[in-house]
């Protein structure tokens, strides 16, 4: 498959359409908090066992996401990135075995962990939007709709963890890790998009990415909320 530009896109165009929603979300009042110090350690293990049942889930809104997409080429994006949550093959570098390490510095658990309302909203949103999705609006849910924000919030979420509350590197290395992946993996949802959207057509990918988006500021309404 050879990636490329197509009849005049452009991400930034897209990321335009959406600014309101990704505001809403990278500009949410928990973050704000967070970077504050004013929440407590029962306050963040909260937090971070309801995120754990987010991770586990958005494994399922990738493989969802790649029966979507028609071409071996085009899915290799997404194949790519469910490879990054695994370790790359070594399970001791899993996503979820590194968000738990998080959870266990916090004296948290990942047993009997009970979703929040919202956290379910979120889940059951994004698991139906990946499964009965146009392929260009599961792209543009997983690509700006959620790598591209994902990426910042991580950034924010380790600073303040580790400048703010002392946390020490091993302990946020979930964090860390993502700083480092999630950029390619954004680049490699947008090199698909590229080549896949004829005639600039973007109302697809603004769709999935809203969508993606309002249902996360549902999650962290919900742990704000909660906390």
């Amino acid at each position: 498959m050879k990636l490329g530009g197509v009849g005049g896109i452009h991400m930034n165009n897209i990321k335009a359409s959406i600014s309101t929603e990704i505001g809403a979300v990278i500009n949410h009042e928990f973050f704000a908090r967070l970077q504050k110090g004013e929440f407590t350690q029962h306050q963040i293990r909260l937090y971070a066992e309801q995120y754990y049942l987010v991770s586990k889930a958005f494994v399922e809104f990738l493989l969802l996401g790649s029966l979507s997409i028609k071409d071996d080429g085009h899915r290799s994006a997404l194949i790519k990135n469910l490879f990054d949550e695994h370790g790359r093959g070594n399970n001791d570098g899993g996503h979820r075995v590194l968000l738990e390490r998080f959870i266990q510095s916090l004296n948290g658990s990942i047993k009997n962990i009970v979703p929040l309302d919202k956290t379910s909203v979120y889940i059951h949103g994004m698991r139906d939007l990946c499964h009965n999705g146009s392929q260009l609006e599961v792209l543009g849910a997983l690509g700006p709709g959620c790598e591209f924000v994902t990426q910042q919030m991580y950034q924010s979420i380790y600073e303040a963890l580790k400048n703010v509350y002392n946390f020490n590197d091993d302990d946020l290395i979930f964090f860390k890790s993502h700083i480092v992946h999630d950029p390619k993996h954004e680049k490699d949802i947008e090199d698909t998009i590229r080549c896949l959207v004829k005639n600039n057509t973007n109302d697809a990918i603004i769709s999935g990415a809203k969508q993606s988006l309002i249902l996360e500021k549902i999650f962290w309404d919900g742990i704000y909320e909660s906390i």
